[in-house]
């Protein structure tokens, strides 16, 4: 039988967020377009403070759009994880991290096209 550790330990903040500004945000959509927004979204919403509820709507409203996902949500999703992960945020990052999951909706270019149900 294997040892089951002690103690889990958080992600590092740091390493959350790390490679948010590198990635081709302007290269991916959301509900309004190109997701350059997405970064500094991000990060106000994992810093927490007085800013943060508001830019978990604005998450919610670019990447979960009225249950719509884009190919901006899948890029972000790996953000949010670790944004939960770091303790920071935790519940609403993954309570967005489900909506995503949950939608029946997919948009990964400029047209809607709706999540298969079952075998065609």
């Amino acid at each position: 039988m294997s040892e089951v550790p002690a103690k889990i330990t958080a992600m590092e903040f740091p390493t959350a967020l790390a490679g948010l500004d590198a990635h081709p945000w302007a290269t991916v959509n959301h509900a309004y377009g190109p997701a350059e927004d997405l970064p500094g979204l991000l990060r106000t919403f994992a810093e927490g403070g007085e800013d943060a509820e508001e830019a978990l709507g604005e998450l919610y409203g670019s990447i979960v759009h009225q249950g719509t996902v884009y190919a901006a949500s899948v890029d972000a999703a790996p953000y949010l994880a670790r944004i939960a992960a770091s303790g920071r945020q935790t519940v609403d990052a993954l309570r967005l991290l489900g909506c995503s999951a949950a939608s029946p909706r997919v948009r990964t270019s400029t047209t809607s096209s709706r999540a298969p149900s079952g075998p065609q």
